[in-house]
């Protein structure tokens, strides 16, 4: 077991290995490390950056109202919006699909149509593609969509 010290931080703590909380974390700047793991309750007080991964085994819960989750929109991403439907499909290339992907679709620009249509996802290629599709195949439509994965 490494070492074990008291620590009081007030502004940022940036550790080069890892840090390891049996109880509560409480951060209310900025914590940077190779791996912080809290098996207790985790709080931070502003902004949490993780370059890798981060693991719950309960809720993630956030609690001021107006705050919410970020999810980075480009290339091969997570999350974004469609180009226009091309009677009433696209095709949305993106790495980041897998076999078990969650899609989530919301309609954001009407397009031909003077109201939604029903989208749904008709055709997927594990890291490759997903396919939308609109119950109106006139629809022009653009879409906004997000992955998620479900836990192990």
């Amino acid at each position: 077991m490494g070492k074990q010290w008291d620590l009081d931080v007030e502004k940022d703590a940036t550790f080069q290995d890892s840090v390891s909380v049996a109880d509560d974390l409480a951060v209310t700047d900025q914590i940077t490390g190779a791996d912080v793991t809290a098996t207790d309750d985790a709080t931070v007080g502003d902004d949490l950056t993780v370059t890798d991964a981060i693991a719950a085994g309960g809720d993630i819960s956030i609690t001021t109202a107006g705050k919410g989750l970020k999810v980075k929109e480009g290339a091969n991403a997570k999350s974004g919006v469609s180009a226009a439907m091309v009677a009433g499909e696209i095709v949305v290339s993106t790495t980041a699909v897998g076999a078990n992907s969650r899609i989530q679709l919301t309609p954001q620009t009407l397009g031909t149509v003077t109201r939604p249509a029903a989208v749904g996802v008709t055709a997927r290629t594990p890291g490759t593609s997903f396919t939308i599709t609109s119950s109106d195949n006139t629809d022009t439509s653009t879409v906004a969509w997000l992955i998620v994965e479900p836990a192990a």
